[in-house]
């Protein structure tokens, strides 16, 4: 991933999984009882086999449910806390590094956040946390 890539990323799933994975934190995973397209789902599970447990049931015994007849089936998803909305989240973040770091609020309403000579910025601090340490460890990796 670039430089630019990174200072693009909104906050969201895709910036919070980077970050838990630059931490090493342990994703929660879920398990989702889905349509085919996977735009709707119809229940979730905290272990696989009680998803497919459930799959097998609403599939065999309840063909016209909407779950069968749309062509359901069981998805794994994993999900990292919120390291670029949730500044307590974020601060785990500045408190991990090690390092020396900075965070402010300019002038303009935007917060700057850094980790030595690394810096960005973002429209909230857990965002310009997490854009700072994405970059720092890109600097250190190259």
């Amino acid at each position: 991933m670039t430089k630019a890539e990174i200072l693009a990323m909104k906050p969201g799933p895709e910036l919070d999984e980077l970050v838990g994975k630059l931490m090493g934190a342990t994703p929660v995973v879920k398990w989702y009882a889905m349509n085919k397209n996977e735009t709707a789902y119809f229940m979730d599970f905290e272990c696989r086999r009680l998803a497919q447990d459930w799959h097998v049931k609403i599939t065999g015994e309840y063909k016209n449910h909407r779950y069968s007849s749309d062509g359901g089936h069981i998805v794994r998803k994993e999900f990292y806390r919120q390291y670029s909305a949730d500044i307590s989240a974020a601060m785990e973040i500045l408190e991990s590094s090690g390092d020396q770091f900075f965070l402010r609020k300019t002038p303009s309403g935007k917060y700057a956040a850094g980790f030595l000579n690394i810096s960005s910025m973002g429209d909230t601090a857990p965002e310009a946390i997490c854009k700072a340490a994405l970059l720092a460890k890109m600097e250190v990796t190259t």
